[in-house]
């Protein structure tokens, strides 16, 4: 216990931890498609990793919604997934 100057307990108020922050988000697009819509929920503008059905890596236009949301343009509909970090 810790006291002030006068010997009076001090009174400490806890306060809540911030929240805990996902490290990542998978999206899994199972239909082929020209737009991936992703809500991720991480807070955060996310580096983005995208793999088709082969699990070849490719590219596309991202664009950030805002921290917690992402669109992907594609020129061909494919499937596959995201990984956000």
């Amino acid at each position: 216990m810790e006291l002030n100057l006068y010997g009076q307990a001090l009174q400490v108020k806890k306060t809540p931890c911030d929240a805990v922050t996902k490290l990542e988000h998978i999206h899994s697009q199972d239909l082929p498609s020209l737009l991936w819509e992703i809500k991720h929920d991480m807070n955060k503008y996310v580096e983005v990793k995208l793999f088709d059905s082969a699990n070849e890596e490719f590219m596309a236009d991202i664009s950030f919604i805002d921290k917690n949301n992402i669109t992907i343009e594609l020129t061909t509909a494919i499937s596959g997934k995201a990984i956000l970090t």
